[in-house]
This record gives structure tokens, sequence and C-alpha cells, in this order.
């Protein structure tokens, strides 16, 4: 049995078969004499509790041990792996103490030997001033590396820089969609909700509201959630699709159940008002309260309106005015979200506070 194998099924924490005892007393010997992938397989192994018992101490020793070899043709990426899950180790604080500069420290020899992840974490912390001083610059350079190598992910963050004008890039509506369609091309659900989101405001291409809808779809059905509540909107508007209060009703139940807030709050007003769904107050409260623990100013309002009217709670006047305190000092905005306009006259707590 090869380690592979060993890792990829044999055993199981606290203990293994008599095959996969063989394979794990290989390993452990060949990792003393100091093979690389051995070290690295050993680490994984502990770390996960695959065929030994879970033991982020020992999957650390044997880290170290492999990160710090010195790195030939052969085992280049083998390396480059270790130093960048004990970089991983030192920025979560797993199984040590939590350390974003020595995490920095490892990511940079990572991403030297030319880990894209590697490349792109160190980016990101020179982009938020992690472990390192702040430096657009520096960050653009690391995600630009992963992203030129096919790193999907940091062509995704690549083109939202570009979008946004991020860490002093010059904000560009092409560019931000070249990098978009690189990591869209790699079915990366985030960048075609982006490329769609770019179609639906015009914002570096024709505005295209049916090629949008057609990049929302692809997105929404690979799981990303901000694109599977913009496709139970336009649901539910019948916005360049037929309108289908259960398919709209459908598509914010998966964002919401993901805990995105506006899809939270969408869901509640469909409850609230029988639309897609059997009109339950008590169940619109119930995603209501969850969109406005995360600061969801639209969701804070509506919910001091019922518990001031006692629709679907109890009414309690004191509950009412904390949640319209909070909506008015606190709340984090959002655009995502159902207005009363998007219903009918059934709508019972549109009454302003």
């Amino acid at each position: 049995m090869s380690i592979f194998d060993f890792l990829m099924g044999f055993g199981s924490a606290g203990g293994t078969d008599r095959e996969g005892r063989a394979a794990l007393h290989d390993m452990r010997a060949a990792a003393k004499r100091g093979d690389v992938e051995a070290q690295l397989a050993l680490a994984s192994a502990y770390i996960a509790g695959r065929g030994v018992p879970q033991d982020d101490a020992l999957a650390l020793r044997w880290l170290r041990r492999a990160a710090e070899q010195v790195p030939t043709k052969e085992t280049r990426d083998t390396v480059a792996a270790a130093q960048k899950r004990l970089g991983a180790m030192y920025a979560i604080g797993r199984g040590v103490r939590r350390d974003e500069t020595e995490a920095a420290c490892w990511y940079r020899k990572a991403g030297e030997l030319g880990d894209t992840e590697a490349q792109l974490c160190l980016g990101e912390f020179y982009r938020d001033g992690r472990g390192v001083a702040a430096d657009g610059a520096a960050a653009v350079v690391w995600v630009g590396r992963a992203a030129a190598a096919g790193d999907a992910n940091a062509q995704h963050l690549l083109g939202g820089m570009y979008a946004k004008g991020d860490c002093d890039l010059p904000q560009d509506g092409a560019e931000a969609l070249i990098w978009f369609r690189k990591a869209a091309s790699q079915d990366h659900p985030a960048a075609q909700s982006a490329i769609g989101v770019a179609y639906m405001s015009g914002y570096g291409v024709p505005q295209n509201r049916a090629v949008a809808l057609l990049w929302l779809r692809k997105a929404a059905e690979r799981g990303d959630v901000p694109a599977q509540n913009r496709l139970g909107m336009a649901h539910l508007r019948g916005d360049g699709l037929p309108r289908d209060d259960r398919q709209a009703a459908g598509w914010f139940r998966l964002a919401a159940e993901q805990e995105h807030a506006g899809a939270q709050f969408n869901l509640g007003m469909m409850y609230n008002n029988g639309r897609g769904v059997v009109r339950d107050h008590a169940e619109a409260v119930g995603w209501f309260r969850r969109a406005a623990d995360k600061g969801l100013a639209q969701a804070q309002r509506v919910l001091a309106l019922m518990y001031r009217d006692g629709v679907g709670v109890r009414r309690d006047e004191a509950l009412a005015l904390s949640w319209h305190g909070m909506a008015q000092e606190r709340a984090v905005a959002a655009e995502d979200v159902l207005s009363e306009v998007d219903f009918t006259a059934s709508w019972r707590v549109g009454v302003q506070f």
C-alpha cells in the first residue's frame, strides 16, 4: 500500500487494519529517513486523524521537518506545500499560538517556490496588513503572480481589485472582466456571479440582462450564494425571467440556509406575504431575526414593527424599541433585499415606526 492509498481511505482515527498499520509503519520509517513526501503525508494524517489519532502537535513537528528541507527540483512542490500548511497553522493558531508574522514568513517561502495558494495568501496579508505592513503594491504583485499562474481564486480577487480600484490599482471594469473571465473559465462560481453583475449593471461591458442572468444561473447552480439570492429577486419581479414565486422562494431558501442576510430577509418577506410559500408570520419572524442578528437594517426595522404590532410574535414594546434603535444606529445597509414595493397590500407591517 502506498502512502497516498493510506491517506485516501485505509484506517480510521485511533486504529487501522493490518494493511493500514503496515503502511503507517513504512510512512513513519520513510519520514524519519528524511523523505519529505512521507513527512508531509504523515503531518496530513495527524491533522485529519486519518489512520492515527488526531494530533496537531505531531502534525506541526512533521510539517516543520518537511518545510525546513532544502528543496530540489524533485521536492520543490512538496516542500512548498509543507511551508504553506505550516503558514496556515500559524495563521489560524492551530496547535500553536496564532502568529500572523510567522504565517506570512512561511507563505513567502512557499510563494517563492511557486505555490499559488501561498502567493494568494501572502497577497491578502499585504492587502489587509496582517503579519506584514499593509502594502497595496506588494498585494497586487503576489496576487498577480498567482493569477498569472492560473489560480482561479487569485484571478477572481485580482478582478475584484480592478473592479473596485483597490490597492492603488486604477478602477477598470474592462480589466476586471478579463480576470473574472479567466476564473469563470475554471468554473469559479463567484467569478461567474461577478460577470453576471457586470452585465446587469453595464460595468465594463454593454448592459445585457439576458446574458447577465445566464451567468448568474451558472453561478447559482454551482453554489454561489449572492447569485442564488439575485435569481430569487429576478423570479419574484419577473425581471428577465418568468415571474414565479415558488422559484423565487426556492432560491431565497438556498441562499438563506447558507447564512446570506439579504436572502434571509427576503425569505421572511415571502413567508410574511404568503408568496411562493404558505403564509406564516412566525416563520417570517424567525428569518427576519436571523438577518437582523447580522446587522441588516431592513430586517431590524421590520422586526421592530412586528414586535410593536404583535405580528408573528407576542406584542413587546421594549423589544420593538430595541430593534428600532439598532436599525437607526448600528445597522448594515444592503441593496439586495426586497421592499414593500415588491408585494401587494397584503404587506401588514409596512407602516412607519
